[in-house]
């Protein structure tokens, strides 16, 4: 919520697992393709720390030896050619989501895994020698989502992460442009 969160200085041994299957079909200018995708961690060490833009260390308790549950997600996507520069597409992914190792609320409660859905449905122009340029909204329903909220000083002087429970709905637009590749090595983009 107030800085951009990474790890550094602490063992995050984590291991993931992760299988699926995938298919696609042509039909004409139409594109279907779907999926479904199997993961499971396993965390033999991990400690959640991140730092604030003030520099503040956030962490909670280290999760050692310790397996997650295994997650599934599903997608559906579809894309429709219009011309030579230009197509149409639809994506939708459904699944869940681990609350982070070790994380609770305010009561001490154990966050439960969230329920996640996400769409989007564009256009995008492509030509070649120029570039390409994709234009689309998108919209994610998040039930049952681990949203932190601040964190607290413990006995140990430790900062422990502290997250509330709630139903997310977020939607926007999104903007990419690309160009073609200059000299064969130079690429130009913007998000």
């Amino acid at each position: 919520p107030d800085g951009k969160r990474f790890y550094t200085g602490r063992a995050m041994d984590v291991h993931t697992f992760s299988g699926f299957v995938i298919d696609e079909h042509r039909f004409g200018a139409l594109t279907l393709d779907a999926g479904l995708r199997y993961t499971r961690a396993y965390y033999n060490k991990y400690t959640h720390a991140s730092f604030n833009i003030a520099g503040q260390n956030l962490k909670s308790y280290a999760v050692e030896n310790e397996w997650a549950d295994p997650t599934m997600t599903a997608t559906l996507g579809a894309k429709y050619t219009l011309n030579e520069t230009a197509e149409l597409y639809a994506h939708l992914a459904f699944g869940t989501v681990d609350a982070p190792p070790g994380a609770a609320t305010e009561n001490g409660e154990v966050l439960e895994r969230e329920a996640r859905l996400m769409t989007d449905l564009g256009v995008k122009f492509e030509r070649p020698g120029i570039g390409m340029l994709k234009v689309g909204g998108f919209w994610t329903i998040r039930d049952n989502a681990s949203i932190l909220i601040k964190d607290v000083l413990n006995a140990d002087k430790d900062n422990i992460d502290i997250y509330t429970v709630g139903d997310v709905r977020q939607y926007g637009l999104e903007i990419e442009a690309r160009s073609a590749k200059l000299w064969d090595k130079v690429e130009f983009f913007a998000a």
